[in-house]
């Protein structure tokens, strides 16, 4: 399951990669416009795939300091060497993955817009902390009927409402810039008006000055 997460994972790293690629307004120093939702859709499975490791590092470390704490861990026994490095490596590994997931939730913010990639975000975080979890820990291996039906309804909620809400932010930007649009008009009608004030009709100027 972790070798198909991982080809997951690498599959839409491509298609970021060709999407960051140079086009021809970027090349002409314009302005490029935000993103579509396809790919914020790739770029938050690759931010949640290795962010949502910190969740199951940060439970094992847990678990770790539960049972030292209950004298189930000897520390400074010659053989429990091997479980201190082990959790040396678990810390490191947990501040990378932590770290990694709060810069690419920094970075899609000046590339997507806010009011989708930042819930985009958090419903891929709460699906790949769950299936991360579930697998590493074993806890889907005890699981009833009743709370599969469950789980998926939640995650069914969770997307649906997502795209309801990414439904609502397209009719907010178009009516945007449909307002901006009509702003601009009378300031175009204002200023041909002013234009046309500054340089009065030179025919008028000459039939009075032969009067």
């Amino acid at each position: 399951m972790y070798v198909l997460c991982i080809c997951v994972n690498e599959i839409c790293k491509l298609w970021q990669y060709i999407e960051c690629l140079p086009t021809r307004e970027s090349q002409r120093g314009m302005k490029v416009k935000h993103k579509g939702w396809v790919s914020g859709i790739f770029y938050c499975i690759c931010s949640a795939m290795p962010g949502t490791q910190s969740v199951v590092l940060g439970k094992t470390l847990a678990i770790i300091i539960r049972k030292s704490l209950s004298d189930q861990i000897f520390w400074f026994h010659p053989f429990s060497l091997s479980q201190l490095l082990f959790v040396i490596v678990c810390a490191f590994a947990w501040l990378v993955t932590y770290a990694y997931w709060m810069h690419r939730q920094s970075e899609a913010l000046l590339q997507y817009e806010a009011v989708f990639i930042v819930p985009m975000h958090q419903v891929m975080w709460i699906t790949f902390s769950t299936i991360g979890g579930g697998l590493y820990f074993q806890e889907f291996e005890n699981a009833t009927a009743f709370q599969w039906l469950s789980l998926f309804c939640g995650l069914f909620l969770n997307y649906f409402g997502l795209f309801q809400l990414m439904a609502d932010s397209r009719k907010a930007t178009s009516s945007v810039d449909v307002i901006q649009h009509n702003m601009d008009l009378p300031l175009t009608k204002h200023k041909f008006k002013s234009k046309s004030n500054l340089n009065p009709n030179p025919n008028s100027n000459r039939n009075q000055h032969q009067q």
